[in-house]
C-alpha cells in the first residue's frame, strides 16, 4: 500500500466500497498522487506540502495544505510562501500566504465582473507556491505546483449528494466532530449520550485502514468519513529519536477538524465540538437548573434517572424548533448575540474508576460512565473549545487561530469535560485522579445516575451488538 506522506496512508480498493460517491472520489484523488509523492520522498523532499481538500464556499474557496515538517513548524520553507492560482480561463490571481503552521489559504473567488470578459466564476484549476526562503543547506528547491482540478470534482459531487439528501437535516445547529481508531465498542454510547443533551449530527473520520462500520450505529444523523493515518509510515527520526506521538496525531487531528468545521459552515451550522470518544461534555449549570425543577414538581431530594427529569420537562423531538430547549442549546443561547466570539472554552475533570481497575476502553461490560471517581479539585488542565461556526476561521486540537475570540467558562460551575481514559488507566500522567493523595477523591454519579437508563435504551434499538450493557456498575 502506498502512503501519502505528511500522515496519510489511503488504502486498498477495498476501502471504497459501500463510500458515497464524494468519499470515493477523494480516495481516488489520494490514490492518484500517491506514485508523484513516493517519487518526491526518494528525492529527499520530506517537506513537500501535500493538497488535503480544496472547498468552494461561495465568495472564497478554503485549500487545505498539510505541512508535516521535521523543523519547527514556524520555520518551515513553505510558510514563507506567496501563493498563486490560475482560473479556466487562464487568468492569474494573488491567493496570500499561510501563517506560520496555520496551514489554510483562502482563494478570493472573482465574480464574473471582475473577470474581463467572462459570464461564469473564476474556478481555481492550478495552485503554485513562490518566493519562499531556500534552506541554508539547500541550493534550491522544487517547485510546488498543484492541480486543483481533481479536488473541485470531489467538491461538486459532495455538495449534490448534499442537495439530494439532505444530510444533515437542514435545521442542524449543533454538531459534533470526533476521530477514532478501533474502540468501535464505544462510538454508540457517546452518540446516545451528546444526542441526550442536543447534538443533533455527528462526524466521524475513520482513521483505520479499512473502512468498516458494518458494527457501528447506523443513524441519519452519523455520518463516517474515512480519513486513515498511517502512524508508524510516518515515524521519522531526528537525531535518533522518533518523533512525538502527539505531534503525528495532531498533523492528522487537525486536518480533519478543520475541514469538518467548514463542512459545518456549508450546511449552516451554529456550533461544533471536537471532543474525543472518552470525552463527555456536562453541562453543570442547566442540569443542576434541571435538578432543582425536578425537585420542585415531585417533592423529592433526589433525582436518579431521566425519566424523573422528562417527567418535568419532556424532551423535544429530533431535529425540530424545539431543540431548542435541548441542555447544550439553552446553555449556548447565552452566546448567541455576539457576533465577535469564535469559541467558547471547556475545561477537563478527569474521571476513573477504583485504582488499578481496568477503564472502559478494555472492560466491554462498561460505559465510560460508569467510572466515577473524580478529584475533589478539577484535574488535567486539558481544554477544548466549542467553536461557534459563523466567526471561526482556523482551528487546531486545541485552539482559534483565527475568527473571533475565545471565552472561558468556569470548569465547576457551568460546563465541563468529563475526561475518561487516562483517569481510568492511573498511568501517572498528570490528569490520573490517583496521584499522590494530596487531592482527596469522591463519587459523583450525577452523570451516570441521570442519563444511563436513556443510553442502554438507545443502544437497545441503534446498535443492538452493544446491548448487552443494561446493568447500572454501582461499584467499579
Amino acid at each position: 500500500m502506498n502512503t501519502i506522506p505528511h500522515g496519510y496512508g489511503y488504502g486498498a480498493a477495498n476501502t471504497k466500497r459501500g463510500l458515497t460517491p464524494s468519499q470515493k472520489c477523494r480516495l481516488e484523488v489520494a490514490d492518484y498522487l500517491n506514485p508523484l509523492i513516493d517519487e518526491l520522498i526518494d528525492m529527499g523532499e520530506e517537506n513537500t506540502p501535500v493538497i488535503d481538500w480544496m472547498w468552494d464556499m461561495g465568495n472564497e474557496f478554503v485549500v487545505s495544505v498539510k505541512v508535516d515538517t521535521v523543523q519547527k513548524w514556524k520555520e518551515a520553507v513553505i510558510c514563507s510562501a506567496k501563493w498563486m492560482w490560475k482560473d479556466q480561463f487562464g487568468n492569474v490571481f494573488e491567493g496570500g500566504r499561510m501563517r506560520s503552521w496555520k496551514k489554510l489559504l483562502y482563494l478570493p473567488a472573482p465574480s464574473p465582473e471582475e473577470v474581463t470578459g467572462n459570464t461564469q466564476r473564476s474556478i481555481p484549476q492550478f495552485l503554485w507556491a513562490t518566493n519562499y526562503t531556500t534552506p541554508p543547506n539547500r541550493t534550491e528547491m522544487a517547485p510546488y505546483v498543484y492541480d486543483l482540478r481533481p479536488y473541485a470534482k470531489c467538491d461538486r459531487i459532495e455538495m449534490e449528494e448534499y442537495r439530494n439528501t439532505n444530510i444533515p437535516a437542514p435545521d442542524t445547529k449543533i454538531g459534533l466532530c470526533s476521530k477514532f481508531k478501533g474502540g468501535h465498542h464505544l462510538v454508540a454510547p457517546f452518540v446516545a449520550y451528546h444526542r441526550l443533551i442536543g447534538v443533533q449530527h455527528f462526524w466521524f473520520y475513520v482513521n483505520e485502514e479499512v473502512f468498516n462500520i458494518s458494527d457501528l450505529p447506523q443513524t441519519e444523523y452519523i455520518t463516517y468519513v474515512p480519513y486513515p493515518f498511517t502512524m508508524e509510515g510516518r515515524k521519522q527520526l531526528v537525531g535518533g529519536d522518533v518523533r512525538p506521538r502527539h505531534m503525528l496525531g495532531h498533523v492528522f487531528q487537525t486536518e480533519a477538524q478543520q475541514q469538518c468545521l467548514y463542512r459545518a459552515k456549508r450546511y449552516g451550522l451554529d456550533w461544533i465540538m471536537t471532543n474525543d470518544l472518552d470525552e463527555y461534555l456536562w453541562v453543570n449549570a442547566i442540569e443542576e437548573q434541571d435538578e432543582l425543577t425536578v425537585k420542585k414538581k415531585n417533592g423529592s431530594s433526589l433525582v436518579t434517572t431521566t425519566a424523573e427529569v422528562a417527567a418535568a420537562s419532556p424532551p423535544p423531538p429530533s431535529h425540530s424548533p424545539e431543540q431548542e430547549a435541548s441542555v447544550l442549546a439553552r446553555f449556548l443561547k447565552k452566546y448567541e448575540d455576539n457576533p465577535k466570539l469564535g469559541a467558547v472554552r471547556v475545561d477537563g475533570w478527569a474521571f476513573g474508576g477504583q485504582k488499578n481497575h481496568q477503564n472502559a476502553y478494555e472492560d466491554r461490560s462498561l460505559l465510560p460512565i460508569d467510572l466515577t471517581t473524580r478529584a475533589v479539585v478539577p484535574t488535567g488542565g486539558r481544554f477544548k473549545l466549542i467553536y461557534r461556526v459563523p466567526t471561526a476561521r482556523k482551528i487546531s486540537v486545541h485552539w482559534l487561530y483565527d475568527g473571533g475570540y475565545t471565552t472561558k467558562t468556569n470548569v465547576e460551575t457551568e460546563i465541563q469535560w468529563r475526561h475518561y481514559r487516562r483517569a481510568a488507566k492511573n498511568s501517572g500522567a498528570s490528569e490520573s485522579v490517583f496521584q499522590s493523595g494530596r487531592n482527596p477523591l469522591v463519587e459523583d454519579t450525577k452523570l451516570r445516575d441521570k442519563y444511563r437508563d436513556s443510553i442502554v435504551e438507545w443502544m437497545r434499538e441503534h446498535a443492538p451488538s452493544s446491548s448487552r450493557i443494561e446493568e447500572s456498575q454501582d461499584e467499579v
